[in-house]
């Protein structure tokens, strides 16, 4: 019972799993999935939840997955005829538009099915992180989602949209709103999760990342006009006798600035995952995540090599490591007042989020 649990102080989210347990389930999983011709993955996808939420606890207690396999299989059913089928239709509509010679009615057709198609993945993603509520309890507890999904991807829309007129740079901004709005909407029980991340802090890294990058580039350019200047102008067969030494060189340049300017923006993602979830809180309890860039990259480097060094087997464990992951960097501190919690009564969805999962925007 929630009264019988004491959650102060300073909490570290424990991840208790063994990769052998989740890599012979893994196996076992596409195993099934193959031999019933894709139709277990919804049953292995909830299989797999079990094992990382009942490992994972936080104050003393594990958390719990209730969602069903066939819950996921309906919502993949209602994506098919709610997306799917009606992007097979306007397309083959744009087709036959074409063949009368409207192209207009074609152009029309594809900004607007675009249009609404980055509508749906924010609404979708909603939804998702909707469902996986209603299904996770901690101390048998459930979460779920207030607010609207519509409402929440017309807001993401807009952010979108903001980010285009600024060429990216309001991106700090933009990232920033739709988190806080996405989860101002969870609950845990009858108790909301309050999620205040400031983007300032991150605007200016924003800036000085991007700066050092175009100061970076100008280098670059520099350099590469001295290598490849003589020839820019030049007729056609000067520019086909361009030493391969100087092509291999000019390129060699291009790569180390995109992975520069990768390691440059890295800061600023890991800097962005603490301001989010350090903004995040539930009654008198603040979370954060500590993560570094160092780790993020340390990670990124082990998926690789795990994926590499075993001919692709590894990637198996990817999921499983991510879990890990975030769970390792995720900690809390204060209180929070268990005497508090009650059950929500805010309906639980019926089905899976089959949405999330046809536009490829699903979670684990």
């Amino acid at each position: 019972m929630p009264g019988d649990i004491a959650v102060t102080g300073e909490h570290r989210v424990t991840f208790e799993s063994k990769w052998t347990g989740w890599f012979g389930l893994a196996i076992v999983n596409i195993l099934l999935t193959i031999i019933t011709f894709g139709i277990y993955r919804f049953w292995a996808r909830t299989r797999e939840r079990r094992l990382l939420w009942s490992s994972t606890h936080f104050g003393g207690e594990a958390l719990e997955y209730t969602g069903l396999g066939r819950e996921l299989l309906i919502g993949a059913i209602l994506a098919f005829f709610l997306l799917v089928l009606p992007l097979v239709v306007v397309g083959l509509v744009g087709a036959a538009a074409r063949g009368y010679g409207l192209d207009w009615v074609a152009v029309v057709l594809q900004l607007a099915s675009s249009a609404i198609l980055l509508w749906l993945v924010q609404f979708a993603i909603w939804r998702a992180l909707r469902y996986r509520l209603s299904r996770t309890r901690w101390s048998g507890i459930r979460g779920a989602m207030a607010g609207s999904a519509a409402a929440y991807a017309l807001l993401a829309m807009k952010m979108l949209g903001l980010q285009i007129i600024t060429l990216g740079f309001a991106s700090p901004y933009a990232s920033m709103r739709t988190f806080n709005a996405r989860w101002s909407d969870a609950r845990l029980g009858n108790i909301p999760f309050r999620a205040e991340g400031d983007w300032r802090p991150l605007q200016r890294l924003y800036f000085r990342s991007w700066a050092f990058g175009l100061a970076v580039l100008a280098v670059v350019a520099g350099i590469e006009w001295s290598l490849l200047g003589d020839y820019l102008f030049a007729s056609a067969a000067v520019k086909a006798k361009i030493p391969p030494s100087v092509v291999g060189k000019a390129f060699a340049l291009n790569l180390a600035w995109l992975l520069f300017v990768g390691l440059i923006m890295l800061r600023y993602f890991a800097a962005m995952w603490r301001a989010q979830i350090g903004g995040l809180s539930l009654d008198g309890l603040r979370f954060r995540f500590t993560a570094s860039a160092g780790d993020w990259v340390r990670y990124w480097l082990g998926n690789a090599a795990l994926v590499v060094f075993t001919l692709g087997i590894g990637g198996l464990m990817l999921r499983w490591r991510h879990w890990g992951f975030m769970a390792k960097h995720l900690e809390a501190e204060g209180a929070l007042d268990v005497d508090r919690l009650r059950q929500t009564r805010i309906d639980a969805p019926l089905f899976g989020e089959g949405l999330a999962d046809a536009l490829d925007v699903g979670a684990i």
